[in-house]
Parts: structure tokens; C-alpha cells; sequence
């Protein structure tokens, strides 16, 4: 396995996306300064991901905004996940 650190720099150059095993895989984390697009099939977690990735940063006291280009009825399947999840 390629140690992903040594491609695009050290953990202080990542954004943890919350979530230990993700970042771990992801070297720790993402990449900072960088445009992310998460594209999967209905019911993949990406809303989850996301939202993850957003509190962590908010935690960490960096800004954040959550962008959706799906139809309104997202908004409340978004609160509806944000519920349950107790976040």
C-alpha cells in the first residue's frame, strides 16, 4: 500500500473528516486547500459523510457550509439523518 503522507505532505496539511478509520485509509484525512465532489447511488452514506466531515471542522473551529444540488425534499431527509444520529 502506497503511504499516502509521502504523495501530498504530512497529517498537518489534512482536514480530519471525523470519522478514525477514514482517515487512517486517507492518510489522515483529506487533503486541505482542495474541491471534494462525493457522488454515490441513494442510501451510500454520502449525506453522512458529509455532514461528519462539517461538525469535525465546526469542533475544530473552522467555518463550514453544506451545499446540496438535489430537490427540497433533501432538507428533510438531511434533518431526518442529523436526528438520528444525534449530532
Amino acid at each position: 500500500m502506497t503511504d499516502v503522507r509521502k504523495e501530498t505532505g504530512d497529517f498537518a496539511d489534512r482536514a480530519s473528516t471525523g470519522i478514525a478509520a477514514f482517515d487512517e485509509l486517507l492518510g489522515g484525512g483529506f487533503p486541505r486547500n482542495r474541491l471534494y465532489l462525493v457522488d454515490g447511488d441513494p442510501g451510500t452514506g454520502k449525506t453522512t459523510v458529509g455532514i461528519q466531515f462539517l461538525l469535525e471542522g465546526v469542533r475544530r473551529g473552522e467555518p463550514a457550509l453544506y451545499v446540496t444540488l438535489c430537490c427540497c425534499a433533501t432538507s428533510s431527509r438531511t434533518r431526518r439523518c442529523i436526528a438520528r444520529s444525534r449530532w
